[in-house]
């Protein structure tokens, strides 16, 4: 029950601080917080794992995104305006795009609806996935520039950690040259 309580608090604290967004209505305050500050593949548990895929929300390593995710959602053969999907850059032989990358079992998932729902209601629940689909990817949005904010600030906070640290090395290997000349 305490740790519960701790967790809490350093999460306000962590959310305060940090500008995360809010949490969606889908996910736990901790399954968010892991999303957001744990950085562990979900798939294999590697850590170090820095890519997060907020629309699935799924931190993955690059093995288990090429595993895990693809950019021809159309393979399934039926419509897929109700999926979410991340939009990623991607850098390959010096060229920079973007992609939009679809979770396999999302896409799986939504297969099996799509096939069990009646033909009668086939309108009104495609509609419900694409407003769904609609704010996983704002969320998305939202939580990718929190990221780079958060990644940008981290940058600029070691760059002057490194400064100083160098600055002070540098003073303390004078101090012996200079009570020598005195």
């Amino acid at each position: 029950k305490s740790s519960t309580l701790a967790w809490k608090r350093a999460y306000a604290i962590s959310k305060v601080s940090t500008h995360l967004p809010d949490c969606p209505d889908d996910l736990t305050e901790l399954q968010f917080a892991h999303l957001a500050f744990e950085p562990v593949c979900h798939f294999c548990w590697r850590r170090k794992c820095h890519t997060i895929m907020w629309a699935a929300h799924t931190r993955c390593c690059s093995k288990c995104g090429n595993e895990n995710f693809t950019n021809h959602p159309t393979k399934f053969g039926m419509p897929y305006e109700g999926v979410p999907f991340d939009r990623v850059g991607i850098s390959t032989n010096g060229e920079f795009f973007y992609q939009n990358l679809f979770s396999l079992r999302a896409l799986e998932d939504y297969n099996r609806e799509y096939f069990s729902v009646p033909a009668h209601e086939k309108g009104a629940w495609l509609a419900k996935k694409k407003e769904y689909r609609h704010s996983r990817v704002e969320f998305a949005q939202v939580c990718r520039a929190w990221s780079r904010r958060r990644d940008a600030a981290q940058d600029v906070m070691l760059r002057k950690a490194r400064r100083k640290l160098r600055s002070e090395s540098n003073s303390s290997n004078l101090l012996p040259i200079l009570a020598h000349t005195e």
